[in-house]
């Protein structure tokens, strides 16, 4: 028996499948795309400064559906509360004010108009979705990208997992796909405790992530997502369940050495490196990324406060020299946060790191206060790309990662919380 305090939500399939075909163009996912596909200055150049035509028409249909949205429903549960929505509002305005000092005024400007369609979207699906809901939908959805992914390689003859030089990429590049694979684990952790009748099904589902996300070699998702399912279980777990997994580990791990011995250390390394065939020179530049980031930071230097404006910085003239220069196609920094400090300077950088910790600390004292999980998994995200963000750019463009975190800032700066005990049913 329901009682009347509590309210039934329903999975919104329809929305689902409209978001799943949406992000799949906004995101850039392509089923004819090698595993290994070969990116050019030329290419990098048309990404930067037309997009693609796909890219443009979902970001087009996701802001009209958000703007739809958030008239039918009314505004009703929007209240702007606490830091998260005043830094909010300052890190968009910063963006803003950039058109003022901006390089390219043209670029700036269109980067803008995505930054406040994408705030817009995010506000309408935090008022939507409930956390749980969303986390179903980031459950559903990167699987089924991933589904697709290992489907696409298959037929095109390029799934060789046995290579050691192989990558998965599916649809996506190899790291991107890593993400994906990350927040399918994440989410389906969080929803085990939610969906017990599916328990089977979702943890099967995160194995097979497991799986794909060690394939993908993404070192940057694997340890982001290490640590953010860490953190999750370590506080969900109870303490003797936390015993348990810990002395079982250390028996393993004992194990291991009193039956492997000297065979198990020039392993290490070879894990460490995920299977990837880097030199020495190559992993601790970072697969290149040292030197860029150098190169990148001795431009930080010369306009250290404003930036060069709100993705302005990566111009045909700079992308060329920089490119020359490390002799390798470069469109961005590989790092969110120095490609923040390139666009919006020390300020704006300030602004989003806040908003990502700030977000965090604030997702963990409000599950303290009342142990709903929903603020934990909201918290463990952000968590993820605080990590992710060191060591690439996703956090910062239109994708995916970028909308979770733009809607886990409108959760906790905007969207009142529903007073009413939710009963979840597919």
């Amino acid at each position: 028996m329901i009682s009347y305090q509590e309210k039934i939500t329903f999975i919104p399939w329809l929305i689902f499948v409209f978001l799943f075909v949406m992000f799949f163009f906004m995101d850039g996912h392509n089923l004819s795309r090698p595993s290994q596909e070969k990116g050019s200055i030329e290419h990098e150049m048309t990404k930067v400064e037309d997009g693609r035509l796909d890219r443009r028409a979902s970001m087009f249909l996701l802001f009209g559906f958000a703007v739809v949205s958030l008239a039918k429903r009314g505004t009703n549960r929007i209240r702007l509360s606490g830091f998260m929505g005043w830094l909010s509002i300052m890190f968009f305005m910063w963006a803003f004010y950039s058109l003022a000092w901006t390089d390219n005024l043209g670029l700036t400007a269109r980067r803008v108009m995505v930054l406040f369609m994408l705030f817009t979207i995010g506000l309408a699906l935090a008022e939507r979705f409930s956390i749980r809901t969303l986390a179903t939908w980031v459950f559903f959805a990167t699987l089924g990208y991933a589904l697709l992914g290992l489907v696409s390689e298959i037929a095109a003859g390029t799934f060789s997992p046995l290579d050691t030089e192989y990558r998965l990429a599916g649809t996506l590049h190899p790291n991107h796909q890593g993400i994906n694979s990350a927040l399918l684990i994440i989410s389906g952790i969080f929803l085990t405790e939610h969906f017990q009748r599916f328990r089977k099904f979702l943890y099967l589902a995160i194995v097979g992530g497991i799986f794909l996300l060690f394939l993908t070699k993404s070192r940057t998702s694997f340890i982001s997502a290490f640590a953010g399912i860490s953190v999750y279980l370590s506080i969900r777990l109870s303490r003797l369940n936390k015993v348990a997994v810990i002395f079982t580990s250390v028996i393993l791990l004992c194990l291991l050495l009193i039956y492997f011995g000297d065979t198990v250390f020039p392993s290490f390394q070879n894990a460490a490196l995920m299977g990837r065939e880097d030199s020495a020179e190559t992993v601790q530049s970072l697969t290149g990324r040292v030197p860029l980031w150098k190169l990148c930071l001795s431009y930080v230097g010369k306009r250290p406060i404003q930036g060069y404006g709100f993705g302005a910085f990566w111009s045909e003239i700079n992308m060329k020299k920089i490119s020359a220069s490390e002799n390798w196609a470069i469109g961005e920094s590989h790092s969110a946060y120095i490609e923040l400090a390139l666009g919006l300077g020390i300020v704006g950088l300030v602004f989003y790191l806040s908003l990502l910790i700030g977000g965090f600390v604030q997702s963990l004292l409000k599950y303290k206060n009342n142990q709903n999980s929903e603020f934990l998994y909201l918290g463990i995200l952000l968590l993820f790309c605080i990590i992710d963000g060191f060591l690439e750019s996703a956090i910062v463009f239109p994708s995916l990662i970028m909308l979770l975190c733009i809607i886990a800032f409108m959760k906790l700066g905007f969207i009142t919380e529903r007073r009413k005990k939710e009963l979840f049913y597919l």
